[in-house]
């Protein structure tokens, strides 16, 4: 029962953080506005692609929380600075990682048993929810170091529309059926969340989220509702696609991007900075 409460409560929390009141409940699917409009679109793809894939191996690959958080605070400052997205936005498009990685890191971080030991939190009855100074460390560490490499990805996707990436990873060679899949992934991903959203919206006009347990029950009508509206309309896509000629292959129009030496000078400053707080972290160790 103490472990059933506790999902309830990370449950409701999650449901509060991501659905909270707001005039605007399209933020979630906003990403392709977003690197359609974003001040550095033209920038050249490849350079943007090696920025982000570079900086996200430094990331992980150091396994530090000073790389993680300097990784963070440049991709911030990439894409809120010279990008010129909004802070509201960036926060809306990172609140459902952020999300996940809370209930990621949850499971890492608390001890649930019928004995004394770490850090007590929460004793109920004969049940014991605790944690440990190395479960913290370890917790925090993970979390900076999937939140700056997400962030590292964000960097790449707000700012670049997805026909340009899908052209750009064609030209490093990768193998065409993962690119394909890649970019039905990312559409079919709007799909789910479209139909989610009409669903969800759909049950607020009828009281379907009027009080806790009521949402609950709204919540997993629409779960099982939600994969049989979304192959319908698969379907329809792929009679869409059929009907223009689909052959198995993908094509963009391609224009020319020049690259400029400010560019240049950003990707390579951003880079050493981070590796740069690497070699400092090691140095520490």
């Amino acid at each position: 029962m103490p472990f059933l409460a506790y999902i309830v409560f990370i449950f409701y929390g999650w449901r509060k953080f991501m659905y909270k009141k707001s005039h605007n409940h399209n933020d979630r699917i906003m990403i392709d506005y977003y690197s359609n409009f974003s001040k550095i679109r033209d920038w050249n793809t490849n350079v943007k692609l090696s920025l982000a894939v570079f900086s996200l191996l430094f990331c992980i690959g150091f396994d530090s929380i000073i790389v993680s958080i300097t990784t963070l605070i440049l991709t911030f400052s990439f894409i809120v600075l010279i990008s010129g997205l909004d802070i509201k936005s960036y926060i809306n498009v990172m609140k459902i990682p952020i999300g996940f990685l809370i209930l990621s890191i949850a499971p890492i971080l608390l001890n649930i048993g019928f004995t004394q030991a770490g850090i007590i939190i929460v004793k109920i009855g004969q049940i014991y929810i605790a944690t440990s100074d190395s479960q913290i460390w370890i917790a925090i560490n993970l979390f900076f170091k999937a939140f700056g490499a997400v962030s590292c990805m964000q960097m790449l996707i707000l700012t670049t529309p997805m026909h340009r990436i899908i052209i750009s990873l064609n030209k490093f060679k990768i193998p065409k059926l993962i690119v394909d899949i890649m970019y039905f992934m990312y559409r079919f991903i709007f799909i789910f969340f479209s139909t989610y959203t009409q669903m969800k919206h759909s049950a607020k006009s009828r009281n379907g989220y009027k009080d806790f347990f009521t949402s609950c029950k709204t919540f997993g009508n629409i779960m099982s509702n939600l994969f049989v509206s979304s192959l319908q309309k698969l379907e329809l896509y792929n009679r869409s696609m059929d009907s223009r000629c689909y052959t198995g292959r993908l094509n963009f129009y391609e224009t020319e991007i020049k690259t400029d030496f400010l560019q240049i000078i950003v990707t390579v400053m951003i880079l050493m900075l981070i590796f740069l707080s690497g070699i400092i972290s090691l140095l520490l160790k």
